[in-house]
């Protein structure tokens, strides 16, 4: 009765050290998924942790752990202050290059014609030295008492020709604008452009585009 005894508890510690041991996938597939814990307790596919370990399946970090080779990584605070710096400057030389009363009216101009006014590439606003011609053009209306102008905008021939006619018409706009803040009635004066079709230089030099972007101060 005891051998029986203890033969029974002999097969009993077999099983269950046996059992404890390894699962083994029954899915079917022929082959054996062992598992096994990690660290944190977690139980872990051990193929996962062979690739893992030998750079398979898991992406490696290179030497340039910010971006990959040959890519440029562009700065977001860098893209704002361009488009910022590219943008404001122009919205603040059209805005702030109009305000009157500054030095830039030293300059005595005579008034004895209306004088036409040039503009520098792609830009609308009245430069500082286009400023003493503007104050001259409306001396002269006043002297002269003139009750209907029309003011011309052209530009040179670089960009397209709608872009060009909007560039004219702003142009146009820009000096009727500061000929009212020179005390000019606004309702005088009227507008066109011609944007590129009616230059009066047409050799292909910038001294040449420079004639043609301008604005012409013409009676009716």
């Amino acid at each position: 009765m005891k051998y029986l005894m203890l033969s029974g508890i002999l097969l009993s510690l077999f099983l269950t050290v046996g059992c404890g041991s390894k699962s083994v996938d029954s899915s079917g597939g022929g082959g054996r998924q062992i598992t096994q814990q990690d660290s944190d307790g977690e139980v872990a596919d051990e193929s996962e942790k062979m690739a893992q370990n030998d750079g398979g399946f898991m992406p490696v970090p290179g030497p340039d752990s910010q971006g990959l080779s040959g890519v440029e990584v562009i700065d977001p605070k860098d893209v704002t202050r361009n488009v910022d710096n590219g943008e404001k400057d122009a919205y603040t030389d059209n805005k702030e290059s109009n305000i009157y009363g500054d030095d830039d009216y030293a300059q005595v101009v005579p008034a004895d014609s209306l004088y036409t006014i040039y503009f520098d590439f792609d830009r609308y606003n009245i430069r500082n030295n286009m400023k003493p011609y503007i104050k001259a053009d409306a001396e002269y209306i006043r002297e002269k008492n003139i009750k209907s102008i029309v003011l011309q905008g052209n530009t040179d021939e670089l960009g397209t020709d709608e872009y060009n006619f909007a560039l004219g018409q702003k142009r146009a706009l820009s000096v009727r604008d500061a000929l009212v803040l020179q005390g000019i009635p606004k309702d005088i004066f009227s507008t066109v452009s011609f944007g590129s079709s009616k230059p009066v230089c047409r050799e292909k030099t910038e001294q040449c585009h420079a004639k043609n972007r301008r604005t012409e101060v013409i009676e009716k």
